[in-house]
C-alpha cells in the first residue's frame, strides 16, 4: 500500500509500531505519523512556516518512542524532538 506519492525520509521506532514519514524534496509545515503499524496515518503539525526536514532518527533499536526531526527552515537550522511515549500502552521491556 503507497502511503504517500514522491520521496520522502522515514524512520520507525517502538518497534515499527510508530512511524513517521517526511516529505524530503520540499518544506513543509506538516509531517505523517502512524501509531498502528501503517494501518492508518495521521498529519502532524510541527511549524507554522514551512521546513525542509533533512532526517529522521532514532536510537539504534529502534524500540524508542521519541524521534528527532532536523532541517532548515530557510538559512536557520532547526531541530524538533516528537515523544510518543504518551500515545499509547506502555513500551515493552
Amino acid at each position: 500500500q503507497m502511503v504517500r506519492e514522491g520521496s520522502h525520509i522515514y524512520e520507525y521506532g517502538d518497534h515499527g509500531a510508530i512511524i513517521m514519514l517526511a516529505d524530503d524534496r520540499r518544506a513543509s509545515t506538516e509531517v505523517l505519523f502512524s501509531a498502528d503499524e501503517a494501518m492508518t496515518w495521521n498529519e502532524l503539525h510541527i511549524s507554522d512556516e514551512p521546513t525542509e526536514i533533512e532526517n529522521i532518527v532514532i536510537e539504534p533499536l529502534s524500540t524508542s518512542q521519541v524521534f528527532v526531526m532536523y532541517g532548515t527552515r530557510g538559512e536557520q537550522g532547526v531541530l524538533f524532538q516528537v515523544d510518543f511515549s504518551q500515545l499509547h500502552e506502555p513500551q515493552c521491556q
